[in-house]
């Protein structure tokens, strides 16, 4: 007789006195408990051999940070979790004040780098591109009365040419504009190491406020994250000008 015209042999249930114990124990059911235990009989075991051979002056320093929580697992500490919040909160401030002295500090050597030589007006729209601007240089000249201010000549007064007074460095006077070409040749070139020393300063000028502005920024988001760290409720507002994420804090009333 072909197999499927057989007797379907159906698995006993679990008799009805019995259904209050749960569902009746089948074959599978016992193999998969009998495997689990014959792997953790196997896990116990090796644990027993290690432990026998265990050095007991072994050390590690990951010892310090380890441990078993409540249920027994093993878990390695987190070192954050070790200082509360106004610890935390305390290392964020002195961050914060050691680059508002950095940030101070650089102000002071960009003004005074700025105010030491002019910076050309063909540098200008390069510093611009940098988010700063420069000032052109000033001449002060002291006369005797406000008539003598109306009538000031300043090509006559520093003996040069009027178009040559918006320099001020290579200045000749009108002695020297007179002497040839040689002079005339020498007034639009300048020297070598002079146009090297403008440039390095220059440089050393938009390194410095880039430096600056690069603080600022540093100095705004760690402000941000020190308030982030106080309760209360808040969402993200958007972005500032400087891309920068803002955020709003839900007003509290006061007792």
């Amino acid at each position: 007789m072909g197999k499927h015209s057989g007797r379907d042999h159906k698995e006993r249930a679990q008799p009805l006195a019995r259904q209050h114990l749960g569902l009746l124990e089948k074959k599978k059911d016992y193999q998969l408990r009998a495997k689990d235990y014959r792997k953790k009989q196997a896990r116990l075991k090796t644990m027993q051999e290690k432990a026998r051979a265990r050095n007991p002056d072994e050390f590690y320093h990951a010892m310090i940070k380890s441990g078993t929580d409540a249920k027994g697992r093993h878990v390695v500490q987190d070192r954050n979790k070790q200082f509360d919040a106004t610890f935390l909160k305390l290392l964020k401030t002195q961050d914060q004040g050691y680059i508002t002295m950095q940030k101070i500090m650089n102000e002071k050597k960009l003004e005074r780098l700025r105010a030491d030589t002019h910076i050309p007006l063909a540098n200008q729209a390069h510093l611009e591109t940098k988010g700063h601007t420069a000032s052109p240089a000033k001449h002060t000249v002291f006369v005797d009365d406000e008539a003598a201010a109306a009538s000031f000549d300043a090509a006559k007064h520093f003996n040069t040419h009027p178009s040559l007074l918006g320099r001020s460095w290579n200045r000749p006077t009108m002695d020297q504009l007179t002497q040839g070409d040689a002079a005339t040749a020498a007034l639009g070139a300048v020297p070598k190491a002079l146009r090297h020393e403008r440039a390095v300063h220059q440089r050393e000028i938009v390194d410095r406020a880039y430096r600056v502005d690069r603080l600022a920024r540093v100095e705004k988001e760690m402000t941000i994250q020190k308030h982030l760290m106080t309760k209360g409720p808040r969402k993200k507002a958007g972005k500032d000008d400087q891309g920068l994420d803002t955020y709003r804090w839900k007003p509290i009333r006061k007792k």
